[in-house]
């Protein structure tokens, strides 16, 4: 992504997977009639998370707080910054994680926010559901692994300390 980031709505608490859920299953349940007509078939599948930290909340001020590091000429570069990567997986699936601060993001910015982390996760060309539990068992592969893409970029005091028990 070479543009800016086009943040459009934010809450201040993360949605579990229960909350996401019930919604995210009304549109297999919807496919159904169609998936039986025979004709219809899924070719693209997508699961998008917008995350934006703050030092507050999450105690992420700068890029620099995450589990990656973004250098040039063995300088380390990190106050003003975009940086998008691609990861492949199974199921004909791969994900695009962006990272920008604030200054690269169009829109809605929520108060305080250091970084933008975006984890794209979605299906490539060729990917077939000719059912509704193909779409259920893929929203669920992507969600985990979202959940990957976005956990591995925090350090473990990071993840320490935004754990709920």
């Amino acid at each position: 992504m070479n543009h800016a980031i086009n943040a459009i709505a934010h809450e201040n608490k993360i949605r579990r997977w229960q909350t996401f859920t019930p919604p995210q299953n009304t549109a297999p349940a919807a496919l159904c009639g169609l998936f039986s007509l025979r004709r219809v078939y899924v070719s693209r599948l997508g699961l998008r998370y917008i995350n934006a930290t703050t030092s507050e909340l999450h105690g992420i001020a700068a890029i620099s707080d995450l589990n990656l590091r973004v250098m040039v000429a063995d300088d380390q570069i990190g106050a003003s910054v975009n940086v998008n990567y691609m990861n492949e997986h199974e199921k004909n699936t791969q994900s695009v994680v962006r990272i920008a601060t604030p200054d690269f993001v169009i829109g809605s910015v929520p108060a305080g926010a250091t970084l933008m982390i975006d984890v794209d996760v979605f299906t490539k060309a060729g990917y077939k559901a000719t059912a509704a539990e193909d779409v259920r068992g893929w929203a669920e592969f992507a969600h985990e692994e979202e959940k990957k893409q976005f956990f591995r970029l925090l350090r473990p005091e990071t993840k320490e300390a935004l754990r709920e028990d």
